[in-house]
């Protein structure tokens, strides 16, 4: 499966493509070296154009990308990357790319991926959109109750996450159980993620703690975590030679 692509022309968006490119001589599943083989052309004074290829020898994933300038100076950026190998949805190998993808055609698609890949999805979501650093990630680690802590880059507001894949409601006592984890860690915001819902009740319990200890806890639940990943999918949708239209009109391609 591919997943990722994109293509700029012109300088404004020659950038940001070159920015957001795929291409990588590390492969993202296997976590080794890729073989990375190059080759460049020139032509004129102005006209040049390099490509990259790399592929891991282990499980057929591989990238591309190719940096060019036509002779009038108009530079254009495009990569790709796709995997050979078929990882099922629980994998825990399976990359966060890909992974935001398949949850994204389905909400209960959720629910089928591995506990650890939960925790780093929603790592993923507080460092990427809501402007945290993942400074901990304790899954089939010792974590005394919390799965994650995250600092926020500009605030250095601390937040500890307790997370859940979970189908039946959320009980109460599970959200005392971490209220306790914080204690023991001294912590005093906490937000609580689960891939379900929460009991009836729940909402009252957290604001009933807030007030008589002032430990904020903070509820998520599947559609608000859903929602985030609606917001990652989009942002990770590259564009296509089509979108821009110094493509269309180039004279390899002809009008339209």
């Amino acid at each position: 499966m591919s997943y990722g692509y994109s293509v700029s022309a012109g300088d404004s968006t020659f950038h940001d493509a070159k920015a957001s490119t795929v291409f990588s001589s590390r492969c993202p599943y296997c976590k080794v070296h890729c073989e990375s083989q190059r080759e460049a052309t020139t032509w004129g004074v102005t006209g040049w154009v390099e490509d990259w290829f790399a592929c891991c020898s282990r499980c057929g994933w591989w990238s591309y990308e190719s940096d060019s300038d036509d002779t009038s100076g108009n530079p254009t950026y495009h990569s790709i990357a796709a995997v050979m190998k078929k990882f099922e949805s629980d994998s825990r190998e399976i990359p966060i790319d890909p992974l935001v993808q398949y949850i994204a055609r389905g909400q209960e698609l959720i629910h089928s991926i591995h506990p650890a890949k939960l925790e780093e999805l929603v790592g993923a979501i507080y460092s990427e959109i809501l402007g945290y650093k993942v400074e901990s990630c304790s899954y089939a680690r010792p974590d005394k109750g919390i799965d994650l802590i995250v600092v926020h880059a500009i605030e250095g507001r601390t937040l500890a996450i307790q997370v859940k894949r979970h189908r039946s409601p959320i009980e109460l006592g599970m959200i005392h159980q971490f209220f306790g984890a914080m204690v023991d860690n001294e912590r005093k915001e906490g937000v609580f993620v689960t891939s379900g819902r929460f009991r009836s009740g729940a909402l009252a319990t957290a604001d009933s703690l807030r007030r008589k200890t002032g430990i904020r806890i903070d509820l998520v639940d599947g559609r608000r975590l859903l929602e985030f990943i609606g917001i990652m999918n989009v942002g990770r949708q590259r564009p296509r030679a089509s979108d821009f239209g110094f493509w269309m009109s180039h004279p390899y391609f002809g009008k339209r």
